[in-house]
C-alpha cells in the first residue's frame, strides 16, 4: 500500500493496483480472476480534496455491504491514480477514461465500464448498484 492511499486496510474497501486489471483485445477492462465480480470502483487522487471528502461515505458503503452487495456479487474497490510507484497506475486511469477525481465506475464482468454520476452518500451508491 502506498502511504498516500486513502483507504488502505482500515475498511472493507479494497485498494486496487494495476495487477487487479487486465486489458482485452477489444480495449475493454476486466477484473482479474481474484476479483472476477461486478465491481464498483472509485478512481481517486490522494491529493484531491473532493476525494478526501468522499472517503467516509465510501467506507460506510463498503461497511454496510460488508464489502459486497447482492450476496457478494459486487466488489467495492478504490484505485489511487496518483500513485506513481508504477506507470501502470496512469495507464489504468487512462484506459478507464478517468479525467477528473473522484471518478466512480461500475465494471461489469465482461469489462464494460458504466460511469456513476450520482450523489456521494452511501444510499445513493446502493440505489445505483441495485439498478445494475
Amino acid at each position: 500500500m502506498s502511504n498516500k492511499d486513502l483507504y488502505g486496510n482500515r475498511s472493507r474497501v479494497k485498494e486496487l493496483n494495476p495487477t487487479h486489471f487486465q486489458r482485452l483485445k477489444n480495449g475493454k477492462l476486466v477484473v482479474t480472476p481474484a476479483l472476477n465480480k461486478k465491481s464498483f470502483v472509485v478512481f481517486y487522487a490522494s491529493w484531491c480534496g473532493h476525494c478526501k471528502n468522499m472517503v467516509q461515505s465510501y467506507i460506510e458503503l463498503a461497511n454496510q455491504l460488508k464489502g459486497c452487495v447482492d450476496g457478494g456479487t459486487v466488489f467495492i474497490g478504490a484505485f489511487n491514480c496518483a500513485n506513481n510507484s508504477s506507470p501502470g497506475y496512469t495507464q489504468i486511469a487512462k484506459l478507464c477514461g478517468v479525467s477528473s477525481y473522484p471518478t466512480i465506475k461500475y465494471i461489469k464482468p465482461d469489462g464494460t465500464l458504466i460511469p456513476y454520476e450520482g450523489g456521494r452518500e452511501p444510499a445513493d451508491f446502493i440505489n445505483f448498484l441495485r439498478k445494475h
